[in-house]
């Protein structure tokens, strides 16, 4: 007899043991998926997930060309009028020392911010305290120019500083979606006169 109630107990705890591996097994969600608390604090949340923005795998790799400075364009004089050429003339003189860029893609449009930092100091014939930098960007596909906006940025120089820094940005600088790496962006100071390539 006793052996028969063992038995049965055997019988009986397995068939508890194998309705729950069927449940485990069909996809039996825990308290917290059915929005119950997170007892065990495993970080499990009722919460809705936050909707991340997503990137595509193209925008990651995506093109974003890259910024130089075109050569003899990085400093800019500005001298009294008819002063030219004379040091002893020299009210500021600009001077480009870093730029940087970012990509956005937005159908057959590639819209590149740009930004531009550089510094301003007087000079020995100074008058005022402000200057206007001719800073020009330029984007081209080998002869041809896709877009060219010259900045006439104002510098407010602080009297007695020495260097006073700026920052030019453009976040506007579009043009068609570039089809192969052989966009070239330019920046510089651009006073009007002929620069070298």
């Amino acid at each position: 007899m006793k052996s028969v109630r063992f038995f049965a107990r055997i019988a009986f705890f397995g068939g508890v043991s194998l309705l729950s591996a069927c449940q485990i097994g069909s996809g039996a969600r825990s308290g917290s998926d059915r929005g119950g608390a997170d007892v065990l604090g495993l970080g499990i949340s009722n919460k809705p997930t936050e909707q991340l923005e997503k990137i595509s795998v193209e925008e990651l790799r995506a093109y974003c060309p890259r910024v130089r400075l075109r050569q003899g364009t990085a400093f800019f004089t500005e001298y009294e009028k008819g002063g030219e050429g004379d040091r002893s003339k020299i009210q500021f003189q600009g001077s480009i020392s870093d730029v940087t860029r970012s990509c956005k893609y937005s159908g057959d449009t590639l819209t590149m911010t740009i930004a531009i930092a550089g510094k301003v100091v007087t000079g020995p014939a100074v008058k005022g305290n402000a200057t206007r930098l001719p800073v020009r960007i330029a984007v081209l596909r080998g002869d041809e120019v896709l877009y060219s906006q010259l900045h006439p940025h104002q510098v407010d120089v602080a009297s007695g500083t020495g260097a006073t820094q700026f920052v030019l940005n453009d976040p506007n600088v579009q043009f068609p979606r570039p089809t192969k790496p052989n966009i070239l962006v330019y920046v510089g100071f651009d006073d009007g006169k002929k620069k070298d390539n």
